[in-house]
């Protein structure tokens, strides 16, 4: 019972904090969670400040994730491992002139010492 409710918990997280979908529309970015069937949230590009994007290495391969940043909230996660498009929407955020913020290699001990 317990490891069934760890196993939902997990794939809770991953559905509603990572799978995301991203839809960049004129002057909007729209975010829907679990897969685009939660509830939608739009923020006007004016109000994004940036993106961090890090890269994380594994033994097949590497992926990338783009957080789009407004205020002090990370209000979108793009990726290459959940999404297809994800080199598109990422040209797409550059044509808005959204401000890269930051690029960084993904290191366990930083995120383990912030």
């Amino acid at each position: 019972m317990i490891f069934n409710w760890t196993i939902c918990s997990l794939i809770g997280y991953q559905l509603n904090h990572k799978a995301h979908k991203i839809v960049i529309d004129g002057d909007t970015v729209i975010r829907v969670r679990w897969f685009g069937f939660g509830l939608k949230k739009v923020y006007k590009i004016s109000d994004i400040e940036g993106f961090l994007t890090y890269s994380i290495s594994g033994k097949k391969n590497a992926n990338e994730y783009l957080y789009l940043i407004a205020g002090d909230e990370k209000v979108a996660k793009l990726s290459t491992y959940y999404h297809k498009n994800y080199q598109e929407l990422k040209l797409s955020i550059v044509q808005h002139q959204i401000k890269n913020l930051a690029n960084e290699h993904w290191a366990i001990w930083k995120h383990l010492t912030a």
